[in-house]
């Protein structure tokens, strides 16, 4: 969804998550939560469907 979204966290934002109860352990993979942010930046679409000049 972040990639559709212009690749950028102006539209959602990550949280890590933990290893359930009993099975914490170094040998997992870390995974994030993504969610929809409730307020965006108000240029957030513009930069979203104007990608930024080239340098």
């Amino acid at each position: 969804m972040r990639a559709v979204l212009g690749g950028t966290n102006d539209f959602v934002e990550r949280q890590l998550l933990g290893a359930p109860p009993g099975l914490e352990s170094d040998l997992g993979e870390t995974r994030f939560r993504w969610t929809v942010r409730d307020t965006f930046p108000e240029d957030a679409y513009d930069r979203l469907v104007r990608p930024a000049a080239p340098d």
